[in-house]
C-alpha cells in the first residue's frame, strides 16, 4: 500500500489527488473549528463545504489555472495577471455562495487563511510556469 502510494504521488495525477485530499482534510478541519461556537451542526455543514470546495478548487484549479494562463495573451505579465485574477475570479465564484448557502457564520474566518495561502501559491506557481515557458522559448529559438 506504501509502495502504491509513494508511487501514485510520482504523478501528476497522483500529485494532484494526494493535494485535493490534503487540503480537505486540512481546510475542512479548520472551517469546523471556525465555527463549533455556533453550534456542531453548522460546524459539521461547515466543515463539508469547506472540504469539499478545497478538494475540488485544488483539484482542478491548475487546469483553470493554466487555461487562463495559456489562452488570452503572450505576455508574460498579462498571462500571470489574467490566470491570477481569472482564477480567483471562478473559485471565489463558487466558494463565498457555497458558504452563504450553507449558512457559515464566521466566513472570512473560514474561508480566509486557506485563499491566502492559495493565492501566495499561485504567484509561485505562475513565476514558476513563466520560468518554464522562457526555457522552452529559448530552446526552441536554438533549434
Amino acid at each position: 500500500m506504501i509502495k502504491w502510494l509513494w508511487n501514485h504521488i510520482q504523478t501528476t495525477a497522483g500529485r494532484a489527488q494526494f493535494n485535493a485530499v490534503s487540503a480537505a482534510c486540512l481546510w475542512g478541519t479548520w472551517g469546523f473549528l471556525m465555527n463549533v461556537e455556533h453550534g456542531t451542526d453548522i460546524a459539521l455543514k461547515v466543515a463539508v463545504a469547506q472540504g469539499g470546495l478545497n478538494f475540488i478548487t485544488n483539484l482542478v484549479g491548475t487546469y483553470i489555472l493554466e487555461y487562463f494562463y495559456f489562452n488570452f495573451s503572450r505576455n508574460p505579465i498579462t498571462q500571470g495577471t489574467i490566470a491570477f485574477f481569472g482564477t480567483y475570479c471562478v473559485t471565489m465564484s463558487v466558494i463565498i455562495p457555497v458558504h452563504l448557502w450553507v449558512g457559515t457564520p464566521e466566513l472570512l474566518r473560514t474561508i480566509g487563511p486557506s485563499v491566502s495561502i492559495s493565492m501566495v501559491l499561485t504567484i509561485i506557481y505562475l513565476v514558476g510556469l513563466t520560468k518554464l515557458e522562457n526555457i522552452k522559448n529559448v530552446k526552441a529559438l536554438a533549434e
